[in-house]
């Protein structure tokens, strides 16, 4: 083509279409994304729109991505809006991270009654400092710990104490005593260590380390302690430390299943997962329990079972299973040498 041709005042037209752009069009084809193995796909639904319809019918019928709904990058305001009125805390907190609220979704959540949504919005970095100044901190543990350094020459001990997050089940259960608080509350103040959790956790670890045996009483002790602790996220790293510390017998890990699963939805779901993996090892499972896994593509425990079960009709439904690669690969080997004997 010659130069002229662009000169002229009839330029000739470019023919080749624009590339098409993508949009994920139905709930479950964002799902296959989400849960793909695949990084390219795994990015899609990370990266790719979707009408607000699409978003609704997500929510919806599959209210387990309602993270992910949150993680998109074209997710409307409309949808950003209904999820910060959604009744489980952790997802209004992952609205509050996203720097693309509005000022109406920012009002609802600057006076939201669960701490650790305000502490996210508190740590948007698209917010400006006046906007973070509107947070209701009243009685917020975590925003005292944002100035603990400056009080760290103030007279009132007990409210330092409790910014350590002991409670009287932390002295009830002898990880901490008067003296080894007084012991942290120094070395803090003349340390260089700026966060308390450090602190809390150690002595967790120290007398994890140091235990032999528990019982019964304890185990309620330790309960009272997370339904009192000031950060549940941390509360749910003290049990889950627990369950899994070698002094443990079977069924006192049976017993603290059942006390901690109404606790928090992430003990729910950590109590509910080990039930599932005790089932496996035993050769317990049942086909109802499969068939759960299977439709809510629970990869890690089904991974576990391919790997434990010898039982063909099980072999059969995970052969089949499309969720992940490796576990029909591994059912369909198996099946294969089953059959050669």
């Amino acid at each position: 083509m010659m130069m002229s041709d662009w000169l002229s005042p009839n330029p000739p037209h470019i023919t080749e279409p624009l590339p098409a752009i993508k949009m994920i069009k139905t709930a479950e084809e964002f799902k296959k994304l989400r849960s793909s193995e695949n990084l390219d796909e795994q990015r899609r639904a990370g990266v790719e729109d979707a009408s607000i319809e699409t978003w609704q019918e997500v929510i919806q019928k599959y209210p387990e991505l309602k993270e992910w709904v949150i993680y998109n990058k074209t997710i409307p305001l409309e949808i950003l809006n209904q999820l910060s009125k959604d009744s489980n805390s952790e997802i209004r907190s992952e609205v509050a991270r996203k720097r693309k609220i509005d000022s109406e979704i920012f009002d609802r959540l600057k006076i939201d009654q669960d701490e650790n949504v305000k502490l996210s919005l508190f740590y948007n970095r698209k917010l400006s400092e006046e906007q973070k100044d509107q947070i209701d901190t009243t009685g917020s543990v975590w925003y005292q710990r944002q100035v603990f350094q400056i009080r760290k020459l103030a007279s009132d001990s007990k409210n330092e104490i409790e910014l350590f997050g002991y409670n009287q089940y932390w002295i009830a259960l002898g990880i901490v005593d008067e003296y080894k608080i007084q012991d942290d509350l120094l070395q803090f103040k003349e340390g260089e260590d700026p966060d308390p959790d450090h602190f809390r956790h150690r002595r967790l670890v120290e007398w994890l380390k140091s235990k032999k045996e528990t019982n019964e009483l304890e185990i309620e002790s330790l309960c009272e302690l997370v339904k009192n602790d000031i950060d549940i996220s941390y509360a749910n790293n003290v049990i889950t430390e627990f369950y899994n510390s070698e002094f443990i017998k079977l069924e006192q890990r049976i017993l603290l299943e059942s006390k901690i699963e109404n606790l928090s939805p992430f003990l729910k779901t950590f109590a509910a997962k080990n039930k599932i993996k005790r089932k496996i090892s035993n050769n317990d499972l049942s086909k109802t329990d499969l068939a759960k896994l299977v439709e809510e593509e629970s990869n890690s425990l089904l991974k576990l079972l391919v790997d434990k079960t010898q039982d063909v009709e099980t072999l059969k439904i995970l052969a089949e299973y499309m969720g992940s690669k490796k576990v029909r690969n591994v059912a369909i080997e198996k099946m294969k040498k089953a059959g050669n004997k």
